[in-house]
């Protein structure tokens, strides 16, 4: 069973959140936001789920195996370099980055460290 943390549960991460806590293989062990009040706001829908506010939380757990960030744009590079080099996998919407150079870094990461790093593409072909 993969272990697995959300960071960001406001617009789309919240589905995500609830997504893998439906996942029969999966165990979504925490849900981190910086806002107290979305925790709150998940807390009866994920049941078991550990609600953090700190994303160090995710980092140092060992048995974390993957961590999908859902945050802002802006924190998208840094956190998932910090991700990979905690030795998780990654799952991040898009955008990768904001810039080559920044995306670039990540994918290097993700492969020195071999870990996965994938970019959400939900919606991409909707004609909405």
């Amino acid at each position: 069973m993969v272990q697995i943390g959300v960071d960001g549960v406001g617009g789309w991460g919240k589905n995500l959140a609830r997504n893998y806590f439906q996942i029969a293989d999966c165990k979504l062990k925490y849900v981190c936001d910086l806002d107290p009040a979305k925790l709150n706001q998940m807390r009866s829908q994920l049941p078991g789920a550990i609600m953090t506010t700190r994303w160090q939380d995710l980092l140092d757990d060992g048995e974390l195996q993957a961590v999908v960030i859902a945050t802002t744009a802006g924190t998208h590079y840094p956190l998932c370099k910090s991700a990979l080099l905690a030795g998780k996998d990654v799952y991040v919407e898009k955008p990768l980055s904001h810039t080559q150079w920044e995306g670039e870094q990540t994918v290097a990461a993700a492969r020195k460290y071999n870990r996965i790093c994938q970019v959400g593409t939900q919606q991409r072909s909707d004609p909405m």
